[in-house]
């Protein structure tokens, strides 16, 4: 696999730093006896936060990604295209990071079919896919239900697992794309 550009390795950090925080309160709001279900509430806003977050970070890292490769082509018109077709509105906003829209900017980049191919292939190996698109649910949830509490439950350690496909996917784009 491909090393990961420095942008994305940044946006790791401080998701990792984010995430170590968020992990130290969790600890203090479970073990005192004293916590309110205030607290409790509080606790479960910040993870649906993170969950967002979580979810543009892999947007933006395969935005990188696109705009890495395109400059191997010496292409700006081609990163243009390629963000304002199947994958967003244009490079600054766009649609959820879905296996389908992976899969179909991954096509258009190579018409063969070889990248989603090997996409797929590797992330079918760790079930990384059906855990995609249970985060994507979750994550469109929480971002459209409307209001605060959207009644979906995440725990710190959900997040955690999300986080976990979401770098697995990053890495395996990475190593197709650059």
């Amino acid at each position: 696999m491909s090393s990961l550009h420095p942008e994305i390795i940044a946006i790791e950090n401080e998701l990792n730093d984010i995430l170590s925080r968020v992990e130290k309160i969790a600890k203090e709001v479970m073990q005192d006896p004293n916590q309110t279900a205030f607290n409790e509430q509080i606790l479960a806003e910040i993870v649906k936060h993170l969950c967002i977050r979580i979810s543009a970070y892999l947007q933006q890292s395969f935005r990188i990604l696109v705009r890495e490769y395109a400059k191997k082509q010496n292409s700006p018109i081609l990163y243009k295209y390629l963000m304002r077709s199947e994958y967003g509105k244009d490079e600054e906003s766009g649609s959820n990071p879905t296996r389908e829209n992976i899969i179909g900017l991954l096509n258009k980049l190579d018409t063969s079919e070889n990248w989603s191919k090997s996409f797929k292939k590797l992330a079918e190996n760790n079930d990384l896919l059906s855990q995609l698109d249970d985060f994507m649910r979750v994550r469109n949830k929480i971002a459209h239900q409307g209001r605060p509490s959207s009644g979906v439950i995440l725990t710190v350690s959900d997040i955690k697992r999300y986080y976990s496909v979401t770098k697995e996917i990053v890495s395996i784009l990475a190593g197709i794309c650059i």
